[in-house]
């Protein structure tokens, strides 16, 4: 079932304030997810509460979530840093001899690593490339981890290489956030109708909706 404006617009209200009314830049989630498909809209969102430097009010929370998320799914020892990343979107991973072009959602990068992120609602590379996207990430002889970004873990649909991508889920990330500002006494005083909303989405159980 397709996420539609409204329920994406809730689940983000739910979560981050406005910011003041003032010259500055105003918090619109239209603004945030522009046009496209559905999973172009979802991967927006994330990349934009994965940039410090956004709207949202977060700072690098969103980040550190994220990345602690995926440091989960990989063997110890093999962690990358918390945060410190640069948030690309719509990056060409084609080598140059490459006769198309295959493109992903998500690159978040810094000095010694590299994510790189395909969105989708199963965990399925559904035509792309997980060896080319590991190379991508690789670049500089940076450390290359490759993320599916889902609604779904479907493993059996993980073959040709993405069996080895580290999966996490909306919800997992969501769970997260809302934890996050149900911890945060000091955000909960400045904004009180968003941690009121938080409190209530958790409590109803709330899902995120496959695209």
């Amino acid at each position: 079932m397709p996420m539609d404006s409204s329920t994406l617009d809730h689940l983000v209200t739910a979560l981050v304030p406005s910011l003041s009314r003032s010259l500055a830049e105003q918090f619109n989630v239209f603004r945030v997810m522009h046009h496209g498909t559905h999973e172009k809209q979802l991967s927006n969102v994330f990349a934009w509460l994965l940039r410090p430097e956004a709207t949202h009010g977060f700072g690098d929370s969103f980040q550190r979530l994220f990345i602690e998320q995926v440091n989960r799914g990989l063997a110890e020892g093999d962690q990358v840093p918390p945060v410190g990343y640069r948030v690309l979107q719509e990056v060409d991973t084609s080598a140059h001899d490459d006769p198309g072009k295959d493109i992903a959602d998500i690159v978040l990068t810094n000095a010694s690593a590299s994510i790189v992120v395909e969105n989708f609602e199963s965990s399925d590379g559904h035509g792309h490339g997980y060896y080319r996207y590991l190379a991508y990430g690789a670049t500089g002889g940076k450390r290359s981890i490759v993320v599916l970004l889902c609604a779904r873990r479907e493993r059996h649909l993980q073959t040709d290489g993405w069996e080895n991508a580290v999966v996490v889920t909306y919800a997992e990330l969501l769970d997260r956030l809302a934890t996050h500002v149900e911890g945060d006494a000091a955000r909960r005083r400045t904004h009180p109708q968003q941690s009121s909303s938080s409190t209530r989405c958790r409590n109803a159980s709330w899902r995120v909706p496959v695209l």
